[in-house]
């Protein structure tokens, strides 16, 4: 079981992505925003893999959000999504990259690999 950290500003992709990574075992603290999900890192929180979408509300994307979590948590695993093709602007080192829409299995896939 891995804590994992969910950034998704898309309510319902947010709400059928925690619950997949719960039935794939995992504890799962969602955040509606990038801003959101890094102050739930500088408030201490400690986390094994992060799962950003790449474009969202507020002054922090995915790349950005990664990349300080990463300075923050130097062993945190890393998935991006994104529905938009070709999305690898800045990824942070021995990421992963899941394109919308995706199945649980592909997921659970990513999550091994992360």
């Amino acid at each position: 079981m891995a804590r994992v950290l969910l950034a998704e500003d898309e309510m319902l992709v947010r709400v059928v992505a925690e619950e997949d990574l719960a039935e794939l075992g995992h504890e799962v603290t969602a955040a509606s925003s990038g801003d959101e999900a890094l102050a739930i890192i500088e408030r201490g929180e400690r986390f094994d893999l992060l799962v950003t979408d790449i474009r969202m509300s507020g002054a922090i994307d995915g790349w950005a959000l990664a990349r300080r979590a990463r300075a923050a948590l130097p062993a945190i695993r890393v998935i991006y999504v994104s529905g938009f093709a070709g999305e690898t602007h800045d990824p942070v080192e021995h990421s992963h990259f899941l394109k919308k829409p995706y199945r649980i299995e592909q997921l659970r896939d990513a999550v091994g690999l992360a």
